[in-house]
């Protein structure tokens, strides 16, 4: 059977990107939007970012997941820094609840057609307490990394 010439285009056309075809789902494991929002408003951008590169990773895109790791750490950094420069008078709260909902949005908008496509082929979603989990580490590591800041400095 040919192609309909006639037939509108298909949502593939403006993605740039090869489709994700059902028998390279079986297998896969990806995170939704919301394990990336979950993950950075727990442990940063950084964590976000380590979420959406596993997700580049699960679709065969190594090159933007290293990416997305080098802009996660860049935003970590340029948020701690913005942080320290803030008034007094700004509820900690904004920051954390901007990046996060950023973040989720930026997932949906890039990633989210391919996670449809990965779940509807045969694929399976990571836990949520796997994206916790990660959040938590990067949490981790950055309370280390602030404690270990602020020893040097007092010495």
């Amino acid at each position: 059977m040919e192609p309909n010439p006639f037939a509108p285009p298909s949502e593939l056309a403006d993605l740039g990107t090869q489709p994700v075809t059902s028998g390279d789902s079986r297998g896969v494991k990806v995170y939704v939007p919301n394990h990336v929002g979950l993950a950075a408003f727990l442990g940063s951008p950084l964590a976000g970012a380590w979420i959406l590169g596993a997700n580049y990773a699960a679709l065969g895109r190594p090159a933007e997941r290293t990416k997305a790791l080098v802009v996660g750490f860049i935003a970590t950094v340029a948020l701690l820094v913005l942080s320290l420069a803030l008034p007094e008078n700004i509820p900690n709260s904004i920051l954390p609840i901007a990046y996060t909902f950023a973040l989720r949005e930026y997932a949906k908008r890039v990633q989210g057609k391919d996670v449809e496509r990965v779940l509807a082929g045969g694929g399976a979603k990571h836990s949520g307490w796997r994206a916790a989990g990660i959040g938590l580490l990067c949490l981790a590591v950055l309370v280390a990394l602030m404690i270990l800041y602020v020893r040097l400095i007092e010495t």
